[in-house]
C-alpha cells in the first residue's frame, strides 16, 4: 500500500506501468510491474498529474530555454495556488541538466537549492570567454576561431557549413569578426585581461541581469588572479587548463528553496510537487562498453574484453544471448528510473518532455508516448495531457520558528543603481543595501559576487565595501548573530502600537530573546544611542527580551570597525 501519494497518482501510476510494461521482453521483468508494483490505494483523495509535449527544436539552447520557461511557469502556478517554494522538487537526469535548470532558475530570480555540484565548465558562455581570451593571445589561433564559429553560426544563414568554416578561420582577426558580425568586441582584444573579460560580457550580453552564476564566479576567479597574483592572459589560460575541472558551482539557496536532484538521489525521498522536464532519458546508451567474454564456446576458452555492441551477436549463440540480456538489463533499469521519478508525488506530478517520434521503450518520452496511444489519448501534435484536479490549498502560516508575536513586516524595496554626490552618503547607502542580502554567513559569497559585477561602483568603493562588511560578519563578537541556525530580520520595517522602526539587523536566538544591531558609517552621535533604544523599546513591547543592542561604527577611510554594546 502507498501511503506517501494521493489516489490520483497512485490509480495514474498503476495503470501508466501496467501498460508500459508489456513492451519489456523479459517476462520476469514484466511480472514485477503487473504485480509488485500495483500499489493499493490510501484514504488520502485527490491529487494531479500533467504530461505536457513541447515541439522539438533543431536549436538545442531553445529547447532548453522553452523547457525552463515552462518550469518556471508551474512553479508561479504552484505558489499561486498556496504552495511554498519548498513543497517543490525539480528531478533532472543528470549533473547537466541540473546545472542547465538551476542556473536558468536562478537567472530568472528563483531561488534553487541543489546538491549537484556542477563544473563551471558546463557552462557554453564561460568556453566562449575563454576561447576569446586565446584568440586575443594568439590571433591565428584555429581551435578558439572555429569554437567561437560554432557558437554563433546559428545567428546567420550558412548555405554552404564546410565552405563558410574554411574561409572564416583562415582571415586575420578583423576579418574574422567581421564576418561573424562580431567587429563590436574587437576593442576588446587591445584591453588588459580582466578589461576584455567585462567587455566581452557586456558586448555581448553574455548576462543580461548580472546574476548568471557561471559568469560570476569566471569574473571573480579571474579579478583575484589579475589583482592578486598579477595573471596577464597566458598565465591565465595556463592556470584554467590545470585546474578548471576542480572549479566546482554548487547552487545553494536557503531551506525555503525549490530543490533540484537527480532522480538517484531523490530515491526513498517524498515531496507535495514534483516536475520532471527532460523526460528524455535514452534507454540504449551509446557510450562504448567493453566485457569480459570467453573467446570460444569450448569449455576451457580464455575470457578476452571484447567491445559490447550490436555486432557481437553474429559472432556467436553465446553472444547473441549475452547481448539480448544486456538489451533487457537497459530496458528495465531506465523503466525503474522513470518508475521512481513518477513515484517521488505526494500531490502533484508534472511532466515536461519533447515531442517523441514514436512509442517504444527507447526513451522516457518514447515510453510516454507509448502510454498515451495504448489509452487513445495521443494528439499528432503539441499538447497537454491531465488526470485528476490541481490542489488549492490555504495560505500557511508562520510557522512556529518564523512567527513572531503582534507586528507585521514588509520588505524594503532598494534602488540598488541610484548615485549620489555625497561620496559618504554613497557609502552608506551602498554598504545597508550589502549588508540587507547578508541573512546569514553562507550569504556573503554570493552578494560579493553579484558587488563585483556591478559597473556603476568603483573598485575602491567595492574593496572598502566588502572589507568592512567582512569585518563585521567575521567578528569574533557578531559572528554568532550571522549563523544559520537563528532566525534573523535584516532592514524589515516593523510596524507596532502606531509606531514604524526599520533596525538595520535582529538575531531571534530563540522565541523570546534578541539582539538589536545597527550599523553606522559616521562619527558617533547621541541619537544613534536613542534610536537604537526606540528600537529595544518597541520589541520589548511586542513581549522580546532584547539580551543587547550593538551599536557598529565603520570608518571607511582605515578601514576600521568599532562596537559600541548596551545590555
Amino acid at each position: 500500500k502507498n501511503f506517501r501519494s494521493k489516489n490520483e497518482l497512485i490509480s495514474f501510476n498503476n495503470t501508466f506501468f501496467s501498460a508500459v510494461s508489456e513492451m519489456l521482453l523479459s517476462p520476469l521483468q514484466r511480472s514485477v510491474y503487473e504485480s509488485a508494483l500495483n500499489q493499493k490505494n490510501n484514504n488520502k483523495k485527490g491529487g494531479y498529474v500533467s504530461i505536457k509535449i513541447l515541439e522539438k527544436n533543431q536549436k538545442k539552447e531553445l529547447e532548453t530555454e522553452k523547457i525552463i520557461n515552462e518550469v518556471l511557469d508551474t512553479i508561479n502556478s504552484s505558489i499561486d495556488r498556496g504552495y511554498q517554494q519548498e513543497d517543490i522538487c525539480i528531478l533532472v537526469r543528470d549533473n547537466k541538466q541540473a546545472s542547465a535548470i538551476s542556473s536558468g532558475l536562478n537567472e530568472k530570480g528563483l531561488s534553487i537549492t541543489s546538491s549537484e555540484t556542477t563544473a563551471i565548465t558546463n557552462s557554453k558562455e564561460i568556453e566562449l570567454l575563454i576561447n576569446l581570451i586565446k584568440l586575443k593571445t594568439d590571433n591565428s589561433n584555429r581551435n578558439a576561431k572555429f569554437y567561437i564559429i560554432n557558437f554563433f553560426k546559428s545567428t546567420f544563414d550558412v548555405k554552404d557549413e564546410f565552405l563558410f568554416f574554411d574561409e572564416a578561420i583562415n582571415y586575420d582577426l578583423k576579418k574574422f569578426l567581421k564576418k561573424l558580425g562580431l567587429k563590436l568586441i574587437l576593442d576588446g582584444f587591445d584591453k588588459p585581461l580582466l578589461e576584455a573579460v567585462d567587455f566581452f560580457v557586456k558586448s555581448l550580453d553574455l548576462d543580461k541581469n548580472n546574476n548568471n552564476p557561471f559568469i560570476l564566479t569566471f569574473k571573480e576567479i579571474v579579478h583575484k588572479k589579475v589583482f592578486d597574483e598579477g595573471f596577464e592572459d597566458a598565465e591565465f589560460l595556463s592556470y584554467w587548463e590545470k585546474e578548471k575541472e576542480k572549479i566546482k558551482l554548487s547552487t545553494k539557496g536557503s531551506d525555503l528553496s525549490v530543490q533540484v536532484l537527480t532522480i538517484h538521489k531523490s530515491k526513498g525521498l517524498e515531496f507535495p510537487i514534483v516536475i520532471y522536464p527532460f523526460a528524455d532519458s535514452e534507454t540504449y546508451r551509446k557510450r562504448s562498453v567493453k566485457k569480459w567474454l570467453p573467446f570460444s564456446e569450448e569449455k576451457d576458452s580464455i575470457n578476452l574484453l571484447i567491445p559490447f555492441n550490436e555486432g557481437i551477436k553474429e559472432y556467436s549463440s553465446y553472444f547473441f544471448d549475452e547481448y539480448g540480456l544486456h538489451v533487457e538489463n537497459q530496458e528495465f533499469d531506465n523503466l525503474n528510473l522513470l518508475y521512481v521519478a513518477f513515484t517521488r508525488a505526494e500531490e502533484e506530478l508534472h511532466v515536461i518532455s519533447v515531442y517523441p517520434k514514436k512509442g517504444s521503450l527507447a526513451s522516457h518520452s518514447e515510453i510516454i508516448r507509448f502510454f498515451l496511444e495504448k489509452n487513445k489519448k495521443w494528439k499528432n501534435t503539441n499538447s497537454s495531457y491531465y488526470w485528476g484536479e490541481k490542489t488549492i490549498k490555504k495560505r500557511k502560516k508562520p510557522t512556529k520558528k518564523h512567527q513572531l508575536i503582534d507586528f507585521e513586516t514588509k520588505t524594503i524595496n532598494k534602488e540598488n543603481q541610484q548615485t549620489y554626490s555625497d561620496d559618504k552618503v554613497r557609502f552608506g547607502k551602498l554598504f545597508h543595501d550589502f549588508m540587507s542580502q547578508i541573512v546569514s554567513e553562507s550569504d556573503y559569497k554570493k552578494a560579493k559576487l553579484k558587488m563585483r559585477a556591478r559597473n556603476d561602483i568603483s573598485q575602491d568603493l567595492k574593496q572598502k565595501i566588502l572589507i568592512l562588511s567582512k569585518k563585521i560578519i567575521f567578528n569574533k563578537n557578531l559572528k554568532a548573530f550571522f549563523s544559520n541556525e537563528i532566525n534573523t530580520f535584516c532592514e524589515k520595517e516593523i510596524f507596532t502600537n502606531k509606531k514604524s522602526i526599520i533596525p538595520d539587523r535582529i538575531a531571534f536566538l530563540n522565541k523570546k530573546e534578541v539582539v538589536i544591531i545597527d550599523y553606522k558609517t559616521g562619527f558617533k552621535q547621541k541619537k544613534d544611542t536613542q534610536q537604537i533604544g526606540l528600537y529595544k523599546e518597541c520589541l520589548t513591547e511586542m513581549g522580546y527580551t532584547v539580551l543587547e543592542t550593538i551599536l557598529v561604527y565603520l570608518n571607511p577611510s582605515n578601514l576600521s570597525v568599532e562596537l559600541v554594546h548596551n545590555k
